[in-house]
């Protein structure tokens, strides 16, 4: 209790040198002879303040009036100088202040818990355990990368490979080369020497074109009448055999040479009609463009127009004159041309040709020397009369059957 008032009384001591205390405080630490002298001092300040009363006194300013705090602890911050305790002993030493901490020591075992050895070891084999997987995903992640990039560089060799079967193919199919190729086209140009039936097929053409005789209303029934062509091989005659299924008279047998004498319209839907799932139904439908380009032009006289082969496409020009001005002046030049230099020469290729003629002298300035930039026409060679077509030859058996005895020759023809 002596060390608690002895501190108590060093504390007022330190306070009074900065702040001024109340009667209360003097009155507890000082005693009756200090309260005595205070209650003086406060009669004394009493007496002032009647006598400086800021409504009596008009010269004082009311704002530069000091104000009075009694209570020390609303005074500003105490500097670190006030509170060093004169004649006394600092509460911890300068050599314990100055002397930084050591946290090495932390790291001794001897200042943690000691832990149970079996769960110790326990957690040992947990955590080499997740340390294990982890190293055997990381070896299967780098197992599974290496197989996804082998499996996508064996895929684009594959594709590779096949991209280059699939262009070797086609230029096969194009330039008709190669073994199997080679076997289609021995099985294709064999004699057809076995029955047909040319005859009843040439007559539902004929039957066909009695009924429609305007020329795009005749090809349209005779696309629906035709549904398929397609080839097949007789193993035991050794020869070819041409199917045309039909949707009147069903499916019947026909020669090559029935499709050769037939006009660029009725070509035109028969190599329409011929499906590319074979070697020999390839070689058959470059058989009937060529046969194509061979009666290439056509001239229908209802309506009056041309028809001709062009590359894959049929292209149809009319020859009245509002017609012919829609063609450039090139296109009809080449057409005159053809209609001059292509197939035997008839009455109806000069006429047409002849009006083509006319309309481009007409109306065309400089069709003299568009025309000489063509190549040399040449005139056309004139078909014998009374002389059988080797078409019509074949299709008479009997004159077919006689010439394969070696009882007729084709000078005695």
């Amino acid at each position: 209790m002596q060390h608690l008032n002895e501190g108590m009384k060093h504390l007022y001591n330190m306070i009074k040198n900065s702040h001024q205390p109340n009667a209360e405080q003097k009155k507890f630490f000082d005693g009756d002879d200090d309260d005595e002298d205070n209650d003086g001092k406060d009669e004394e300040g009493e007496g002032r303040s009647r006598k400086e009363d800021p409504k009596t006194d008009k010269k004082k300013d009311k704002g530069k009036g000091k104000l009075i705090q009694d209570d020390f602890y609303f005074q500003d911050v105490l500097n670190d100088e006030d509170f060093q305790l004169s004649g006394d002993e600092d509460i911890f030493g300068e050599e314990e202040i100055e002397k930084e901490a050591d946290y090495g020591e932390w790291d001794d075992q001897d200042y943690l818990f000691n832990l149970d050895p079996a769960f110790e070891e326990e957690l040992k084999k947990q955590q080499e355990e997740i340390r294990r997987k982890k190293d055997e995903n990381v070896k299967v992640s780098q197992i599974i990368s290496e197989k996804l990039q082998l499996q996508k560089a064996e895929h684009e060799e594959k594709q590779r490979l096949h991209s280059l079967q699939v262009k070797d193919r086609k230029l096969d199919i194009r330039l008709k080369k190669g073994e199997k190729w080679a076997k289609a086209k021995e099985m294709f140009t064999l004699p057809q020497k076995g029955s047909n039936n040319d005859k009843e097929f040439i007559g539902l053409l004929q039957k066909f074109l009695k009924v429609n005789p305007d020329n795009s209303v005749y090809m349209k029934a005779l696309q629906e009448e035709i549904l398929r062509i397609t080839t097949g091989f007789d193993r035991v005659r050794s020869e070819m055999i041409i199917y045309v299924s039909c949707q009147s008279i069903g499916t019947i047998n026909v020669s090559l040479d029935c499709f050769a004498s037939r006009s660029l319209s009725e070509l035109w839907i028969l190599m329409s009609r011929v499906k590319g799932d074979s070697y020999l139904n390839v070689l058959l439908h470059e058989e009937l463009k060529d046969f194509a380009i061979r009666v290439s032009p056509q001239i229908i006289s209802v309506p009056f127009e041309v028809k001709f082969y062009k590359g894959r496409a049929l292209q149809t020009c009319g020859l009245d004159h509002v017609s012919l001005k829609i063609y450039p002046a090139m296109h009809l030049i080449k057409l005159e041309n053809m209609l001059r230099t292509t197939g035997f020469a008839s009455e109806e290729k000069t006429e047409v040709a002849d009006i083509i003629q006319d309309y481009c002298i007409s109306n065309i300035k400089r069709y003299h020397q568009l025309k000489n930039r063509l190549k040399k026409v040449t005139t056309l060679p004139v078909r014998p009369t009374n002389l059988a077509t080797e078409s019509d030859r074949v299709l008479d058996k009997d004159l077919l059957d006689a010439m394969e005895e070696g009882e007729m020759s084709d000078q005695e023809l």
